[in-house]
């Protein structure tokens, strides 16, 4: 991928990391610390959105975490999805990791996948990680083994562990220190040679690719421009869904149970309007006297239109919810899965542009609904 488009991302996505905490303070309820003690087993999916989360017990499934600092001390079966400031896992996780946020450390074992995004990660020299791990951010101090491949980009790697595949890295630096043993090959983009300190031991070879060799580094491919348009369409829209449910969770969610309550209703509504209102600004345009107030509505109306996806996929996730008849998650975990996957549905060729033209009229249409009902009161 692109340098500058690797660093945006980035940055936005360590933006959004730490925003999250923080409106999850301020939508949840009074009980902001959560504490599965030691000898408890928590048979369902574990969903939980605070400050401090601390897991010593046993969670049969997955876990779905957000907080400030999350502690897994006891055993999780199944996969972790977490965002936030620090996760420490010094228990084990059969399954993988996912994490967004500021700091990843592992003192104990992941059986599959670790992937982070973020700033720093941490590998004790006693950890274990089954599979593959993948970082993104700034800083990865691999100090423990991996039994797949260390996928790694960033500003610094330091491998002082065992790697038992393959390590492939984008970075400004690289060091192997002496204790570090890759089973596999070493590839690496970087403006400098790797650090290799005595001792340590590459058994497939390392070969190194300048940053500026063969091609521009700061123009993409059309894939990596793509992917790139993605990641800063979701990020973006996360970060206002976070500060809009930060402010005004009461609003937000009566707009969404309207997305739920009348879906195609709200879908013919707010495509008339879509369509028509555009239309008689123009016509209030050519009158001259209508100028302001065609202006102050297309305003709005650009406005309304970037903030329905917003409000349909939260709407839209509460109607998954209905069809399965399971409790709804907090709001902010319904706009995060929400606009992710929307995300993908909409950069699928051809027909992408179909699910983006429902959604944001279905939001549309909610939006003028929710607003014709506080006048009518």
């Amino acid at each position: 991928m692109g340098k500058k488009i690797v660093v945006f991302a980035l940055g936005a996505l360590l933006v959004g990391a730490s925003l999250l905490p923080m409106a999850v303070n301020a939508t949840s309820s009074a009980e902001e610390n959560f504490f599965v003690q030691k000898d408890k087993v928590v048979s369902e999916n574990y969903f939980k959105a605070g400050n401090n989360i601390d897991i010593a017990g046993t969670l049969e499934k997955d876990a779905y975490l957000a907080g400030q600092i999350i502690n897994i001390d006891g055993v999780v079966k199944g996969d972790v999805f977490a965002a936030g400031n620090i996760l420490r896992i010094n228990g084990v996780v059969e399954g993988s990791v996912r994490f967004v946020g500021q700091s990843l450390i592992i003192n104990g074992e992941v059986k599959k996948n670790v992937m982070m995004v973020g700033s720093s990660m941490t590998v004790d020299s006693a950890a274990k990680i089954g599979w593959d791990a993948m970082f993104a951010g700034n800083l990865v101090e691999l100090n423990g083994s991996v039994g797949g491949d260390a996928r790694l980009t960033g500003a610094l790697a330091r491998i002082n562990g065992s790697v038992a595949g393959n390590v492939w890295a984008e970075v400004e630096s690289l060091e192997f220190l002496p204790e570090s043993k890759v089973d596999g090959r070493v590839g690496y983009t970087s403006g400098r040679d790797a650090v290799v300190e005595p001792g340590a031991t590459i058994v497939g070879g390392l070969e190194r690719t300048d940053l500026t060799a063969g091609k521009d580094v700061n123009t993409p491919s059309k894939y990596e421009a793509l992917l790139g348009w993605l990641l800063w369409g979701f990020l973006s829209q996360l970060l206002i869904a976070i500060v809009l449910i930060a402010l005004m969770p009461k609003h937000i969610d009566l707009v969404a149970e309207e997305v739920k309550n009348n879906f195609w209703r709200n879908f013919g509504w707010g495509l008339l309007f879509v369509i028509v209102t555009p239309i008689a600004c123009i016509l209030a345009m050519i009158t001259v006297i209508g100028l302001p107030l065609a202006f102050v509505t297309l305003v709005i109306y650009f406005i309304l239109l970037y903030l329905a996806k917003i409000f349909f996929v939260i709407g839209f996730m509460k109607l998954v919810f209905k069809w399965f008849k399971q409790k709804e998650w907090h709001l902010m975990l319904l706009a995060v899965i929400g606009l992710l996957a929307l995300g993908l549905v909409c950069a699928i060729p051809n027909v992408g542009w179909i699910a983006g033209l429902i959604a944001t009229a279905t939001g549309f249409g909610a939006v003028l609904q929710v607003k014709k009902a506080v006048l009518m009161k």
